[in-house]
């Protein structure tokens, strides 16, 4: 019986799967990368794949003019939401779903980089993939951008500097390891902190993760 397929969406190096990486291998699944760092012009097709994983990176959103690939993204995305596939966004994955699917997306207020807390809301707490966060969960993230819900999504977790319009959606749910000053420290990341999901649906369908 054929392996299930994942399409991952890459934009830098140093922007992987991490974590995840082990934990979908481990269940079975067979991965492919498509890095628009690399190549920009590709438009992969979604035949034959279960789900979709779009990562994050240092560009935003709305560089399209500088990255015409965002557009293409946003593009194949839909399409795989049309197509009822299972979606995660990232960081900036997470921003590109949302914009896929009708949210947007502006400068926060508050920096958010380092360890925080999200709070986890009553939908969050019931939620499928969720549901093994504590209330309370302390997190990684790096982003200064935050994302308006898109139409009919439920706001799984928020921290204090989002506020509850503009949900945690920046969590790195790959890094293993951190220490606050910069070097590499033995402290794991939880391998499922990874999103606020843009629909409630089963824990495989959209999500526009906290990136």
């Amino acid at each position: 019986m054929a392996r299930p397929k994942v399409l991952v969406f890459q934009h830098v190096p140093f922007e992987p799967l991490g974590t995840l990486d082990p934990l979908l291998k481990g269940s079975g699944f067979r991965i492919r990368y498509v890095n628009f760092g690399r190549e920009p012009d590709s438009r992969p097709k979604l035949d034959g794949y279960e789900a979709l994983i779009i990562l994050g990176g240092p560009m935003n959103s709305d560089q399209i003019d500088n990255y015409p690939n965002l557009i293409t993204e946003v593009e194949i995305i839909r399409e795989a939401v049309n197509r009822d596939m299972s979606v995660l966004g990232i960081c900036l994955g997470a921003q590109l779903l949302a914009k896929a699917l009708g949210g947007a997306v502006s400068r926060n207020e508050v920096r958010e980089i380092g360890w925080y807390n999200v709070e986890m809301t009553e939908a969050g707490l019931s939620d499928p993939v969720l549901s093994t966060f504590a209330t309370t969960q302390e997190v990684f993230q790096w982003h200064e951008d935050g994302i308006t819900l898109p139409p009919g999504a439920d706001l799984l977790a928020s921290s204090p500097a989002s506020g509850p319009s503009r949900p945690w959606v920046h969590l790195k749910p790959w890094v293993a390891t951190h220490s606050r000053d910069g070097s590499i420290a033995s402290r794991p990341v939880p391998a499922n902190s990874t999103c606020r999901r843009a629909s409630t649906k089963s824990p495989a369908t959209p999500a526009a993760a906290p990136a």
